[in-house]
């Protein structure tokens, strides 16, 4: 069974903010100097960043610039996956939902990218605004169609709960996603099944028939008919060989494979 990190987080970089157009929009880096902490500033206000991470820790593996390096402390850890999660969204940012959403797909898009090179052991967690609840609607759409195992919210919004009616909109379109993504995945499974082929084989032939499946033999037969068990799905070339006398016959077609049972005929001549 694998050991899941179901709450690592991120430390965010001036690259996660590079998929936003304008750059007015785009949050960038304080130094104050004298080795205090950098901050960032965000639509005028100012916040701190990276303080809540192990100072042991590189920061570049921290910020996900060194992926492999992140890889490598997971597999110290004994860690086989990571849920990765934001760090500055942990507090609100702006009031202004253009600002909002420009963050929030900038960040989304950037965590994506990340997790493409994570070797299928990085998982991620969509950050969605909430200023605007159909922008709030389009991103659980977005990062549903990316891969998101997640959406965060933070506990408060405004002087709201999340008990809110006002975020019903937000459930609703979560539930969606999460029964699409099933959807998906069930649909997914049953393509990847095997297939079963019923092969008739006809025509006048002398004794054995040799059968292959993709160019790999699958059976020799005195029969005409033959079950081909546990055949990959998808555009599969399956042929048929013997002789009649001296002369060599030879036959092949290539079938859709499906998950389930078919039927196919092969007509030696």
């Amino acid at each position: 069974m694998p050991t899941i990190d179901a709450d690592a987080h991120v430390i965010e970089s001036d690259d996660t903010w590079k998929y936003i157009p304008d750059e007015k929009l785009r949050p960038f880096i304080i130094s104050p100097g004298g080795g205090r902490p950098q901050n960032w500033l965000v639509d005028g206000r100012v916040f701190h960043r990276g303080v809540n991470f192990d100072r042991n820790l590189r920061i570049d593996i921290c910020e996900m610039r060194d992926i492999q390096g992140r890889l490598k402390h997971m597999d110290e850890l004994e860690i086989d996956v990571q849920v990765l999660y934001p760090s500055l969204f942990l507090r609100p940012l702006t009031r202004k939902a253009e600002v909002e959403n420009a963050l929030c797909r900038s960040y989304n898009q950037w965590v994506i990218d990340v997790c493409k090179k994570g070797e299928g052991r990085l998982e991620w967690i969509a950050q969605v605004p909430v200023i605007d609840i159909p922008s709030t609607v389009t991103e659980i759409e977005f990062a549903r169609a990316n891969g998101a195992c997640g959406i965060f919210l933070r506990g408060m919004i405004d002087d709201k709960r999340l008990s809110n009616p006002a975020f019903f909109p937000i459930y609703a379109a979560a539930e969606k996603a999460a029964t699409d993504a099933k959807a998906a995945a069930k649909a997914a499974e049953d393509a990847a099944k095997p297939g079963f082929v019923n092969l008739t084989i006809l025509g006048d032939f002398d004794e054995e028939v040799v059968v292959s499946v993709s160019g790999n033999e699958v059976a020799r037969t005195t029969g005409k008919t033959i079950g081909l068990e546990r055949v990959s799905p998808g555009p599969t070339k399956i042929a048929a060989r013997a002789k009649k006398g001296t002369k060599v016959l030879d036959v092949s077609t290539i079938i859709d494979v499906k998950p389930g049972l078919q039927d196919c005929k092969l007509t030696l001549s």
